[in-house]
């Protein structure tokens, strides 16, 4: 680059420097190219009135780009002119210059497309062909020197059955197919090979088809930017999107086994891991009024670490902490709040709850099983429909019609499921007064706790004169899921007759 207003006797003292992009190209549209970028600053500043490159395509090889920074240079009315060594010049103060630009980005990005198109052939005749595409070497095989490259044929590796590692992929296939879990076999997986492969990469890695041989090729359409691990795990999406070729390695299994642990592993397995359950019976639910933050758990702590015998160094409470955001002035004790709760809860359900309303919970829960299992027959229906396809039993176009009818059924029977529980409980979390609280787990205690709580909101409170060890209830706001609304109480409700619901503080 030059700067403006020198000779061809000064061109050298003019001279701005030189900018190089490593490794950008300018061949996707909104790269971003801080070198280039920091010339167009020159250029648009007037600091410069000659670029030279290589290429027209150096600059831009999108057309639109090319005119936009034709545009730029236009309004801010700034001489400049451009110079190739493989092309005439191009001259931004004239017709002919700025046409000649633009048709030099023209014909680079026909260049791009065809480079393009030419590297995604390349890329569907080596799978058409079975040849590996490199990279990692695919579980239970290892790669050996290619004595067929000297020949033209395959890189410079190619791949052989591991012999350890082949046979307990084998192994754990025919291990999870018989109803082990998967979390087994590679715990064994790890023991023989020693690979300390994670769960999801050991999982990715059994369901890509190379260990059946098979080589895998997917338009860049259906691709996208969407990793290898995405693909293989999305269910279905290899089955009815990728293309299948037979490989030049060995296979370690046969490629109906492979459909089979696909099925089961991928297009069937739509488990949601669950949530881990509450150690604390009011996880979630307290929360400081002075901060309004939430109140965590904190356990018993014994002298010694795991020794109940050493005697009790810290007593279980609920705290507000300032490392949760909060601020860490609020404490109560786990105990006694806890029975406390429980108790308001007894009365709650005994006495305020309408009889009306559990039956119209546990309604609900007859219509979310009712329609779980409908749900689970389209699924079965769906499956059942592709491996006929799969086995030539139906043609594609039975199939995709079948397929269309069952995903308009699934979504419908989905978003009915959906409203009926926003308005009501899972109904794995209902409790009828028929059931004994008392032998229930923590975490279903606590599901049950906020099918009736909405929150428990606790505050400091003058001391009970002359009583110790004994909760305030006055500390407590409670605040209640009665008749569909919210209802709040402060203290306990009353023990006998018609429960008083308290909406006012006592100690105001």
């Amino acid at each position: 680059m030059h700067y403006p207003n020198t000779s061809d006797d000064t061109r050298l003292g003019g001279y701005r420097g030189g900018f190089a992009d490593n490794n950008l190209s300018a061949a996707k549209a909104g790269t971003k190219r801080p070198a280039w970028e920091a010339v167009e600053r020159l250029a648009l500043s007037g600091a410069v009135n000659s670029i030279v490159a290589y290429a027209p395509d150096r600059i831009h090889r999108q057309p639109h780009e090319m005119l936009a920074f034709i545009k730029r240079v236009r309004d801010a009315g700034n001489p400049l002119k451009l110079h190739f060594v493989t092309s005439s010049d191009a001259d931004f103060n004239s017709i002919d210059g700025r046409v000649m630009a633009g048709i030099g980005s023209i014909l680079g990005g026909a260049e791009t497309e065809r480079m393009t198109q030419r590297i995604r052939d390349k890329k569907k005749t080596h799978a058409e062909d079975g040849r590996w595409n490199g990279g990692r070497v695919p579980i239970g095989y290892m790669a050996i020197p290619n004595d067929e490259a000297v020949t033209g044929f395959g890189g410079k590796l190619r791949l052989v059955p591991h012999p350890v590692a082949g046979p307990e992929v084998v192994r754990v296939i025919d291990d999870y197919l018989s109803g082990e879990s998967l979390m087994k076999c590679l715990k064994r997986f790890r023991e023989v090979t020693g690979e300390q492969r994670e769960y999801t990469s050991f999982k990715v890695s059994l369901a890509s088809p190379s260990i059946a041989g098979l080589r895998m090729h997917l338009s860049q359409e259906v691709r996208g930017n969407r990793r290898t691990n995405e693909l293989v795990t999305t269910p279905s999406l290899l089955e009815n999107e990728a293309g299948f070729h037979p490989g030049t390695w060995e296979p370690l299994i046969s490629e109906k086994k492979w459909r089979a642990f696909r099925d089961k592993l991928i297009n069937t397995s739509d488990r949601k891991r669950g949530k881990r359950p509450t150690l604390s019976l009011l996880g979630g639910m307290v929360f400081c009024m002075n901060c309004g933050g939430p109140m965590g758990y904190d356990g018993i702590k014994y002298k010694v670490d795991g020794d109940p015998e050493s005697g009790i160094h810290r007593y279980p409470n609920y705290r507000c902490s300032d490392s949760n955001h909060g601020c860490g002035k609020m404490r109560i004790g786990a105990v006694k709040l806890e029975e406390f709760i429980v108790d308001e809860f007894v009365k709650m359900l005994n006495r305020v709850v309408p009889d009306e309303q559990l039956q119209r919970i546990n309604d609900n829960a007859a219509e979310i099983v009712a329609l779980e299992t409908r749900i689970q027959k389209v699924t079965d229906d769906l499956l059942r429909a592709y491996k006929d396809l799969r086995d030539d039993v139906i043609t594609t176009d039975v199939y995709n019609a079948v397929r269309a009818t069952d995903e308009a059924t699934k979504k419908r029977l989905q978003d009915e499921l959906s409203d009926l529980r926003l308005s009501n409980v899972d109904f794995e979390n209902l409790m009828s007064l028929n059931e004994v609280f008392n032998g229930l787990s923590v975490s279903k205690k606590n599901a049950r706790l906020r099918i009736v709580i909405d929150r428990i909101a606790v505050r400091k409170a003058p001391p009970m004169v002359g009583i110790k060890n004994i909760l305030n209830p006055h500390r407590l706001k409670v605040v209640w899921r009665v008749n569909g609304g919210l209802t709040e109480t402060w203290g306990s409700l009353t023990s006998a007759g018609t429960p008083l619901l308290v909406s006012r503080d006592p100690l105001a």
